[in-house]
């Protein structure tokens, strides 16, 4: 999705957790999130971007607290 600095993203999915209680980093694009939403569960969770993503459809890239 394309945005500004500051646009919030919305992940979603099963199992993102992967049986941790956090996600520490996270990425779109290559590019380092600004921020990790503090509700975070295993189906969804929230990221505001960094800067725009020239393409539509980008990588996410996360880790949680056990190294997944």
């Amino acid at each position: 999705n394309n945005g500004q600095i500051g646009t919030v993203v919305t992940i979603k999915g099963t199992d993102l957790l992967s049986g941790g209680s956090s996600i520490v980093s996270a990425s779109l694009g290559g590019v380092s999130v600004l921020s990790i939403s503090s509700s975070q569960n295993d189906t969804e969770f929230s990221v505001v971007a960094n800067r725009s993503v020239a393409a539509s459809n980008v990588d996410v890239r996360y880790v949680t607290d056990t190294g997944v």
